[in-house]
């Protein structure tokens, strides 16, 4: 699934992999990417239109904040780039991917952010391109501050993320030192992203069987109870259960049991 219009699409595609994350559509008809913390992405945007007739210039905003750049379609192969962090100095520009990372969790106890588990937005615009002059090659770099991200118990936004964009590619005798301002809107397409348990919470995914979910909700606390270091050890007593007699004649074979002595580990509810 590609989140487009007849002309347009957008997708966040997993940095590593290569694979776009899983997209869902909500009851209001907007589409919702399910992501996962700490994982680096692009901002593939793509445009069918004939850059001969229509040249391309877009730009995209995370979290409502712009990246500072924008880039000619027309300029890559297939009328398709890969958006992440980009900063440049002295004229050299290094791009590097995006990263999904928690947000701070929220110590305020009469806040309702808690339940509300915070949901990203990616807004990509398309519009024309408009020659303004020649490039001036000014230094600049994105800034994703996180004074903007509400916080919330469990939920994503975006940062700097630290893989190399190596997915672009130059086509020859289309890169230029010509400046394009923004024409004619020509589309905006807006995906919303959040981790699977927030997409639960907002009813954009269904919620998986009660032990399931139990599970998902307490990851935490199950990996500390997975963790063999908090397992008690006792040992078992071996009990030998000897059957009953008549007239000095055994009515039945020799039992065992293991027998474990709990005695010594008070229960917490004893405390």
């Amino acid at each position: 699934m590609v989140n487009k219009t007849t002309s347009f699409s957008v997708q966040l595609i997993d940095a590593d992999t290569r694979v776009p994350f899983k997209e869902h559509t909500g009851n209001d008809g907007k589409i919702y990417v399910e992501v996962e913390p700490e994982k680096e992405y692009f901002i593939k945007a793509s445009s069918s239109l004939d850059p001969k007739k229509t040249k391309v210039r877009v730009t995209c905003a995370v979290d409502e904040e712009e990246l500072g750049y924008y880039n000619c379609l027309w300029q890559y192969s297939k009328n398709t780039v890969y958006n992440g962090y980009a900063a440049r100095k002295n004229g050299k520009t290094i791009e590097t991917s995006l990263k999904f990372a928690k947000t701070k969790v929220c110590r305020d106890p009469n806040s309702d952010l808690i339940s509300q588990l915070l949901m990203g937005k990616v807004a990509v615009t398309f519009s024309e391109a408009i020659p303004d002059g020649k490039d001036d090659v000014n230094d600049f770099e994105t800034n994703l501050s996180e004074e903007n991200v509400a916080p919330s118990s469990k939920g994503v936004h975006t940062i700097k993320g630290d893989i190399i964009n190596d997915l672009d590619t130059y086509l020859e005798g289309e890169a230029d030192d010509i400046t394009y301002k923004e024409g004619t809107c020509l589309a905006k397409i807006e995906l919303d992203y959040c981790c699977t348990l927030g997409l639960i919470r907002h009813n954009i995914l269904p919620k998986p069987p009660l032990w399931d979910f139990h599970r998902l909700m307490q990851s935490k606390e199950r990996t500390d109870a997975e963790d063999s270091s908090h397992l008690l050890k006792i040992e078992p007593k071996r009990l030998k259960i000897s059957p009953p007699a008549v007239d000095g004649k055994s009515l039945g074979a020799e039992k065992y049991a293991d027998y474990f002595d709990l005695t010594e580990h008070a229960s917490s509810d004893d405390k």
